[in-house]
């Protein structure tokens, strides 16, 4: 049985410098691939001393500096019986085209934030607490061409709570995945690590057709003041990447106009909303809430029966200029 000789890490996170860092301590030769178009989201502190080098490239170039060194890394193995090139794709946005996946000379492993088969694609994290599931968590898995399919690594569950946001989910679940990814990484390499199908007998459609695109929102985006308290606060805490901001801002329509807000307070014990699971049991819906206006504060509150309220702070109505598209605000007025 052998290691891995060399390995790219690619992602643009906190923890794909700590797996990389990690790999290097293992005296592994390890390149951490930087995506220039990307570098903007980057939260990345890697220090000159880390071990490892690292390789910025615009995204165009990415799949064809990964396939020569995968086949230069061929040429060269020791042995017949060496591993292939390993690509680490941590906290990634860049997609592996199909002639990357299905190269022979590279071996593909993606770490992504949901409990796949749930939420493939993108922001898994924000869909997981809008569709209030009980359970979130994270998964490493194999790559295949279809995105984040391929058999599972490993899987860790969390417990979500009602007042679960994305951002403190989604940097929750990467705490706890590089141990995760010290635990089994040595196993994996060595061939003694048993991989999991990720569509078991008896998995439900919804559970296989939970899948996300960049551009996709809860809901649109558009808050529906039809819906009951816990689905509006769980659309509310699934937006809510702080100064992130992923996933722009939500609307909602008063009176025919669609405003924004700049804050929302949750006040009360609010549950989760329902779960959108088919082995859900059926639970009571409770009224949809009291929406109140309140001009003079630039305030909407949304209020059940029992005193549990949530409210949007700073509302204003969202114009958009015919000729430049640009969207303008103005404060909410009677």
């Amino acid at each position: 049985m052998s290691e891995y000789d060399e390995i790219a890490v690619i992602g643009s996170g906190s923890l794909t410098v700590k797996v990389a860092e990690y790999l290097a301590g293992l005296g592994r030769q390890v390149t951490l691939v930087s995506i220039i178009e990307l570098a903007v989201l980057s939260r990345r502190h890697a220090q000159p001393d880390s071990g490892f080098r690292e390789v910025r490239l615009p995204r165009a170039d990415v799949a064809d500096f990964l396939l020569r060194r995968a086949r230069d890394h061929d040429r060269r193995k020791a042995h017949p019986g060496g591993k292939p090139y390993l690509v680490l794709s941590v906290e990634n946005l860049f997609v592996f085209p199909e002639e990357l996946v299905c190269d022979p000379c590279l071996e593909i492993i993606n770490y992504h934030n949901s409990l796949l088969p749930r939420h493939r694609g993108m922001y898994a994290e924000a869909w997981a607490i809008f569709d209030g599931d009980a359970e979130v968590g994270f998964t490493w898995h194999r790559v295949e061409p279809s995105v984040d399919s391929g058999d599972m690594i490993v899987q860790h569950t969390v417990l979500s709570t009602p007042r679960d946001i994305s951002l403190a989910l989604l940097r929750n679940c990467s705490k706890r995945a590089l141990a995760s990814f010290q635990t089994f990484f040595r196993p994996y390499e060595l061939g003694i690590l048993q991989l999991m199908d990720q569509e078991p007998a008896g998995l439900s459609d919804r559970g296989r057709m939970s899948h996300h695109h960049a551009t996709d929102r809860p809901n649109g985006g558009v808050l529906d003041t039809r819906w009951e308290l816990p689905k509006i606060s769980a659309f509310l805490r699934s937006f809510d990447y702080g100064k992130l901001g992923y996933l722009g801002s939500p609307t909602v329509d008063i009176g025919g106009r669609p405003c924004t807000w700049n804050a929302y307070q949750i006040a009360g014990d609010i549950p989760l909303p329902c779960t959108t699971s088919d082995e859900a049991p059926v639970r009571r819906t409770p009224r949809p809430p009291r929406c109140l206006l309140d001009h003079m504060r630039r305030r909407i509150v949304f209020e059940d029966e029992d005193g549990r309220s949530v409210t949007l702070e700073g509302v204003e109505h969202i114009h958009r200029d015919q000729h430049d598209e640009k969207e303008q605000h103005e404060r909410l007025s009677v």
